[in-house]
């Protein structure tokens, strides 16, 4: 099973983007990608363009997620 990841643009060129955590993510599935958007992001494919509430809310669902296996 994979799990898609709300990650943040740090940087472009072309269809490619470098997100927050340094992975190099294919872009051509999305339109009009900058630098600062969360994309959702799939087997270093962005299936998706994110707000920032959307990533947050995300972001903090999978902390607590991450939170409760370690407990």
């Amino acid at each position: 099973m994979c799990l898609a990841l709300p990650l943040k643009v740090t940087s472009l060129s072309k269809n490619q983007a470098v997100m927050e955590d340094g992975r190099m993510v294919n872009c051509s599935l999305v339109k009009k990608v900058k630098m600062g958007d969360w994309l959702m992001v799939k087997s270093n494919l962005a299936v998706a363009k994110l707000t920032p509430s959307e990533a947050k809310s995300m972001c903090s669902a999978l902390r607590e997620i991450s939170n409760g296996i370690k407990a």
